[in-house]
């Protein structure tokens, strides 16, 4: 029974540690403010990653509205056969300033969010269109 208890015991230990992990990574990318999932970064490796984003970014940049004025959330699509990336452009005005200061720019619940995907077989971005981001559960 004892030996029950102290294995409970250093499991529920193993598990608040394991919540201290940070999720996201704060990033800076062709002087764009964003974020990305730490576990991207362990999966594609980190070159690989920021090689994708950069590349992303400058197809943005070649539209009309390059978005500048938004926050981006990178998310991965395809799971180890990386088919493509999530975008989720966050407008800076609805960012508070608490959210700012900890690096933290996700917005839940509101429609100004957009969404634009990054087709990585064919080079092309889908036109941005209104999304709402949910809590990570």
């Amino acid at each position: 029974m004892r030996k029950l208890i102290l294995i409970l015991i250093l499991l529920f230990g193993w598990n608040i540690k394991a919540q201290k992990l940070p999720t996201y990574r704060e990033l800076n990318v062709c002087k764009q403010e964003g974020m990305a999932d730490n576990g991207d970064f362990r999966m594609l490796g980190e070159k690989k990653y920021l090689s994708i984003i950069k590349e992303f970014e400058g197809n943005l940049n070649k539209t009309k509205n390059n978005y500048s004025d938004y926050y981006r959330l990178y998310s991965t699509h395809g799971g180890v056969k990386l088919k493509g990336v999530a975008v989720y452009l966050i407008p800076k005005s609805i960012v508070s300033e608490e959210q700012k200061a900890k690096k933290e720019y996700r917005v839940f619940g509101d429609e100004r969010t957009l969404w634009v995907y990054y087709d990585l077989k064919t080079k092309k971005l889908t036109k941005p269109r209104s999304f709402m981001l949910t809590p990570d559960l």
